[in-house]
């Protein structure tokens, strides 16, 4: 089974953190052995204290702009 997993967390009001894992169980298909892996991407996010008054953060659009950048960096390694 291949799983992309996503999170959001809020750590405070000026910051907060997207985390990707990719996971696998069936190795056999793409390295020819027996086995799992999974690799988990924490992108933290801080918001200057420039923007903090004058930004919205719209947590579905971070998190789907963030989503479409990690999977082209997994699929481009």
């Amino acid at each position: 089974m291949n799983n992309i997993l996503f999170r959001f967390e809020k750590m405070t009001d000026a910051s907060f953190k997207v985390l990707y894992t990719v996971e696998t169980d069936d190795l056999k298909s793409f390295a020819g052995i027996s086995g799992s892996v999974s690799m988990t991407l924490e992108l933290n996010i801080f918001i200057s204290k420039e923007l903090q008054g004058s930004l919205v953060v719209d947590e579905t659009k971070v998190l789907a702009t963030a989503t479409k950048r990690a999977l082209l960096m997994i699929i481009i390694h």
